[in-house]
């Protein structure tokens, strides 16, 4: 079929759920698997990165890095794995499809927090009703929008205004990071909030839009759906460039 991504690479993850989801509705019939796995086999990750206790305003952290993992074999994607799986309300650590990870360190106290971005949810409504686009658009511009998976500041570092600066910093670069990786720049961010948990203060914060709540058919929870555009560009143009009719 010549299925290939923007930077010219073959669409191997894409095929392989397309197969899955055609199997589940009966319109194929994959033949049973033979074996399973070692990564999929899931592993309690022993926490043995050093955390601190940190409170103040920002200037106590000194320089705050915010860096994409290049290699699931680095000290850092080791480092993100656990600090997500230890402290993530959600524990699982597993992003799906086109994905970047980001580790957040402190220049005085290392490791601090974790990022991860991946693509959007194919169907949202309360997204679909916001863009406005057709089933073509939504189609055919749906890998523009990716999301905000995970987002975890180390329980133990309680400084007032790190989430916003985060997110900022982390919005800065995304769009390039992605483009250098995907051969693609996103138009748009989402991410979702568990009100039971948190409140979305920090998305606020740095200029995310509350657009409304998910229905949790899902996993049973409606979240808090909340919506960014690119950075250097005004919201007219991104919800445009993606409401292709």
């Amino acid at each position: 079929m010549d299925w290939k991504s923007p930077n010219g690479k073959f669409q191997e993850m894409s095929c392989r759920k397309a197969l899955l989801e055609l199997d589940r509705r009966g319109l194929i019939k994959l033949p049973e698997r033979k074996k399973s796995y070692a990564f999929e086999k899931k592993k309690k990750r022993k926490l043995d990165v050093p955390i601190a206790s940190i409170e103040g305003h920002l200037s106590v952290l000194g320089e705050i890095v915010i860096e994409p993992i290049k290699s699931r074999y680095s000290k850092d994607s080791r480092a993100w794995f656990q600090l997500i799986e230890n402290f993530h309300y959600l524990k699982s650590a597993k992003l799906c499809g086109a994905q970047i990870r980001y580790i957040v360190k402190s220049e005085k106290y290392g490791y601090i927090g974790a990022l991860g971005f991946s693509s959007a949810t194919y169907k949202l409504r309360a997204r679909d009703a916001y863009i406005g686009w057709s089933e073509k658009a939504r189609r055919e511009n749906i890998q523009y929008v990716i999301s905000n998976d995970r987002f975890l500041i180390v329980p133990t570092v309680k400084v007032k205004n790190l989430a916003s600066f985060l997110l900022s910093k982390a919005l800065q670069r995304i769009g390039t990071d992605w483009e250098s990786r995907y051969g693609y720049r996103p138009v748009l961010v989402e991410s979702y909030v568990d009100s039971s948990v948190f409140k979305g203060i920090g998305y606020l914060a740095s200029n995310w839009l509350y657009v409304g709540n998910t229905s949790g058919r899902r996993d049973g929870i409606a979240k808090r759906y909340f919506f960014i555009h690119c950075k250097g560009t005004g919201e007219r143009f991104c919800v445009r460039r993606v409401r292709t009719v």
